[in-house]
């Protein structure tokens, strides 16, 4: 609400301080464009200014989005799209989409036919579903556990199981809250003020229980990796393939580079995955929801059901929009 007083009165841009950090906040979709485009065609090679306090998690040099090291993000970004471009991982991720769209079609038509279709909640589980799948190669049962709290159906898969992979998911919640609370809090209020400081403590003890759990994840799929026999093919899930990059068992495009030779270390993949499930899981957003159903409205009025034309296509633009921000982020 706040963010929203300020663009209000201030407009594009505005300035303020938080503690003693200078931000500088843009609301103007063309400005914030210009820092996000491919780097090939940009003059911000880092687009995080120094923040203490994601220093003090350990994300700016790791990953891609916070990572202020020129060469560790440089690393990270090639094997990243490297990852993402292969054909396997094209490939198989239409495949799971298709598979977990008929998930949700089956769960759909057990609704009680009063019952209120949300589509925005169902396409929120759906892509997270679609995401931890194609990172992990392991389920992570939102659809399943959305069904579950809006029926009195029950979906065939044990509580345990779905009780496990939600805890799973509000760890990863808890990470993205840390960063926000660690990016914008000032270090003097998390010291020395006692409700910050203690949910600084809270935040971090989320972050380790979400780091060991990846480390887990990753330890386990490295021997997995080293008991599949040389002929059977890998799975072309994304910490597959970030784990055998310039190994043997390499599945990626393996494209020759002279200057980034050496495998990733466990850290630099876990800094990945957790970077891709975070935008998986932080993916709800109702004002744009309601902005989509105006523009959809504004085109099709009281026809719904007629058939799409390109004409109808080239109104979309809000719509278009939505779609080019929900798919994978072009790192350059």
């Amino acid at each position: 609400m706040w963010v929203s007083e300020l663009q209000e009165k201030y407009g594009d841009m505005c300035e303020l301080y938080m503690g003693t950090e200078r931000h500088v906040w843009l609301s103007n979709g063309d400005l914030v464009s210009k820092i996000v485009s491919p780097s090939t065609t940009n003059n911000f090679l880092i687009r995080i200014t120094a923040r203490q306090g994601l220093d003090e998690i350990d994300v700016t040099t790791k990953g891609i989005t916070f990572n202020r090291s020129l060469e560790s993000w440089s690393f990270n970004r090639k094997f990243f799209n490297q990852a993402i471009s292969a054909s396997k991982f094209l490939k198989q991720t239409v495949e799971r989409a298709h598979e977990f769209f008929s998930e949700m079609e089956n769960y759909w038509s057990n609704l009680d036919p009063d019952a209120n279709l949300n589509l925005s909640e169902w396409m929120s589980q759906f892509m997270m579903e679609l995401i931890f799948f194609m990172t992990t190669n392991r389920r992570a049962h939102t659809l399943a556990s959305y069904y579950n709290m809006i029926s009195e159906n029950k979906a065939e898969i044990p509580d345990t199981v779905l009780k496990e992979a939600g805890t799973f998911i509000k760890n990863i919640e808890s990470w993205l809250c840390a960063l926000q609370f660690f990016m914008d809090t000032p270090k003097l209020w998390r010291d020395y003020i006692p409700s910050f400081r203690r949910r600084a403590d809270a935040l971090k003890g989320d972050i380790n229980k979400v780091n060991q759990s990846f480390l887990e994840l990753i330890r386990d799929r490295k021997q997995e990796i080293d008991r599949t026999p040389l002929d059977e093919p890998l799975r072309a899930d994304m910490l597959t393939m970030l784990l055998t990059v310039n190994t043997p068992r390499d599945i990626t495009t393996n494209i020759v580079d002279d200057e980034h030779t050496r495998p990733m270390s466990e850290d630099e993949v876990r800094g990945n995955l957790l970077e891709v499930i975070g935008a998986g899981v932080d993916t709800h957003y109702p004002e744009v929801k309601e902005l989509m159903m105006k523009e959809i409205d504004s085109v099709f009025g009281n026809e719904p059901g007629r058939p799409i034309t390109q004409e109808d296509l080239n109104k979309l633009a809000y719509c278009e929009a939505i779609i080019k921000e929900g798919g994978f982020p072009d790192f350059g």
